[in-house]
C-alpha cells in the first residue's frame, strides 16, 4: 500500500451539527446525574504488586447499569493524577492497562463500555459478540435516545467523575485516551466531561459518518457503507453521535497520531476532525502505519500526557 496526502488542513467532513447539539447532550448529563455514582472498588490481590495496588471498580450508569473496569493505584500515600483508558471497539475481558502504569505515580483507570463484568471466562464474551451484542454499534440507531452509544458517551463521562471523587485522585489532572473506538470516546468525553484536563486519541474512530453517502472515505463502524441504510431517522440519529461534533466543540488541549495507510479508520475522516477543533491538536502523523500504533507512538503520547498532567 502507498498513499499520501496533501493539502490535509483543507479536507472537510460531511457530519452536519443540528441546532440543538448542545442541548440534547446537556440534557442527557443532567438526567444522568439523577442516578449516584456509588462506585464500588475490590482489591485484587493476585494482581497488586509492591508498586501498585490493583481494584475491579464498578459503578452505576442507570437504575440499573453498571460500568466496569479496573484501576491501578500508587502504594503509596497521596494524590496522583489519573489517566482514563476508554476501550477500542469489540467485546472482551479487560487486563491491568500496562502502558498506562509504566507512566509511574499516576492513577489509570480502564473501563468496558457493554455493562458487563470485565473479568469473565473468555467464552462468555466471545457468545454475547457473535449474540446478544452482535452489530451492537447499529442497535436502536433510529432513535436519537435509544442510541447504543448514548449509554456509552454518557457511561465514559461518569467514568471521570468516579475519579475525581477518589481520594488518591488529584481531580485538577485527569487525562483520557484510546485508539479507534477508544480514540472517539477520548474526544466525546472530552467535551462532555468539562473536569478532563487534556485527551490522546490514536486513529479516532466514528468520525464523519455520513461520508459514504458523498463518496468520501468514512470512519468505523461503516454505518452506511450500504447506502439503503440511510434512512432518515438513522441520518437523525448520528448527527449526534458523529465525533466532528464533537470534536467542534472541545476546548481541552488534545494530541491526536494515525497513519495514512489506516484501512479501518479512513484517514480523512480523522483529518477531517482534526481541522474542527477550534484549539488546534499537537498530531503527530506517521504516514505509513495502518491500523496500529509504534512504540515511538506510544511514547510520543505518554510523554504528552505527563507533560499536560504536570502543568
Amino acid at each position: 500500500i502507498a498513499t499520501a496526502g496533501f493539502d490535509v488542513e483543507k479536507i472537510e467532513p460531511t457530519a452536519v451539527m443540528p441546532d440543538d447539539f448542545d442541548a440534547f447532550w446537556q440534557g442527557a448529563l443532567k438526567e444522568s446525574a439523577k442516578i449516584p455514582l456509588d462506585p464500588v472498588l475490590t482489591l485484587m490481590p493476585e494482581q497488586c504488586t509492591h508498586q501498585y495496588n490493583v481494584y475491579n471498580v464498578k459503578f452505576r450508569n442507570g437504575a440499573k447499569d453498571f460500568i466496569y473496569g479496573i484501576i491501578t493505584v500508587p502504594n503509596k500515600p497521596g494524590k496522583f493524577p489519573a489517566v482514563l483508558k476508554v476501550p477500542g471497539a469489540n467485546v472482551r475481558p479487560y487486563k491491568v492497562a500496562q502502558d498506562l502504569v509504566a507512566l509511574g505515580d499516576v492513577v489509570t483507570m480502564k473501563v468496558g463500555i457493554h455493562g458487563i463484568p470485565i473479568d469473565m471466562e473468555g467464552s462468555v464474551y466471545s457468545n454475547l459478540k457473535h449474540g446478544a451484542l452482535k452489530n451492537y454499534n447499529r442497535i436502536n440507531i433510529q432513535d436519537r435516545n435509544k442510541y447504543y452509544y448514548k449509554r456509552v458517551y454518557i457511561g465514559c463521562a461518569r467514568a471521570v467523575d468516579v475519579l475525581a471523587g477518589l481520594d488518591f485522585v488529584d481531580a485538577n489532572r485527569i487525562a483520557v485516551c484510546g485508539g479507534s473506538q477508544g480514540g472517539a470516546l477520548t474526544i466525546t468525553t472530552s467535551y462532555l466531561n468539562p473536569k478532563v484536563k487534556a485527551g490522546a486519541a490514536f486513529y479516532p474512530a466514528m468520525c464523519d459518518l455520513t461520508g459514504y453517502l458523498y463518496d468520501q472515505g468514512n470512519a468505523w463502524p461503516y454505518l452506511f457503507k450500504n447506502k439503503k441504510l440511510a434512512t432518515k431517522e438513522r441520518l437523525e440519529t448520528v448527527k449526534y453521535y458523529d465525533v466532528v461534533n464533537f470534536a467542534r466543540n472541545i476546548k481541552q488541549p488534545m494530541w491526536v497520531s494515525y497513519g495514512y495507510n489506516d484501512l479501518v479508520v479512513c484517514p480523512t475522516s480523522i483529518q477531517g476532525a482534526i481541522n474542527q477543533m477550534p484549539v488546534a491538536p499537537e498530531v503527530m502523523i506517521v504516514p505509513q502505519s495502518r491500523h496500529w500504533t509504534y512504540p515511538e507512538q506510544d511514547n510520543a503520547r505518554s510523554k504528552w500526557m505527563m507533560k499536560q498532567l504536570t502543568k
